[in-house]
């Protein structure tokens, strides 16, 4: 079984080809929405700190479901997810498949900061402490480049080298901490914060299916 976990501001819908790929494939997947996304209740996010609970759940109904085997497929957000839940014990699955993470929390709003034409700081740092207060947590301690390396299931990271939002240095440096020894790297050219699957499908596939067989 496959289970999806969807990026910020969109739904599940999002990673409708991808799931629709896997059960080509012969797998069973499954989709849900974060909190605040989609049809689940709330109506704000805590950018991956608490919704690994989200997941855990999910990762539960499907070992009831008999599916001895379980892949997560994260995407950007859904990806921090991912690592994070594994690093916390909270699942563990035969492998993950994680696009596009970004390496902290206060180094992606200064990505998003900049693109919006406002100064990195201190807007990013202004924003990660309030949303740290409104939510409860230290926002600056969300780091997924430190929850790689309690992560030792097989991994396969993808980025894009025309990412907007996450560097090179931040895939880098997550793929470099994990402590998988099954672990793959790979890396789309002219690929923008978006969909492997739709952007360069013939590649997506063959780096997929080929983690994937590493892992059965």
């Amino acid at each position: 079984c496959v289970i999806l976990v969807h990026g910020y501001s969109t739904n599940k819908a999002i990673v409708e080809m991808e799931a629709t790929m896997f059960k080509q494939w012969g797998y069973s997947v499954l989709l849900f929405d974060l909190r605040g996304h989609g049809k689940s209740g709330g109506n704000s996010t805590t950018f991956g700190m608490k919704e690994t609970d989200e997941l855990q759940k999910a990762f539960e109904f499907a070992k009831q479901r008999g599916n001895s085997k379980i892949v997560v497929y994260g995407v950007s957000l859904g990806s921090a997810v991912a690592i994070k839940a594994v690093a916390e014990n909270k699942i563990h699955p035969d492998a993950i498949i994680a696009d596009m993470p970004f390496g902290t929390l206060h180094e992606h709003f200064k990505k998003r900061a900049s693109l919006l034409g406002f100064p990195s700081e201190p807007f990013a740092s202004l924003i990660t402490l309030w949303i740290g207060i409104e939510k409860g947590y230290n926002a600056f301690s969300h780091d997924i480049r430190t929850y790689a390396k309690k992560v030792n299931c097989p991994v396969l990271v993808e980025w894009g080298d025309k990412d907007r939002y996450v560097s090179r240095e931040e895939t880098e440096t997550i793929f470099n901490n994990l402590s998988s020894r099954n672990k793959k790297l790979a890396i789309y050219t002219g690929v923008d914060h978006e969909s492997f699957l739709q952007k360069d499908p013939f590649n997506w596939e063959q780096q997929v299916q080929a983690f994937l067989k590493s892992v059965q």
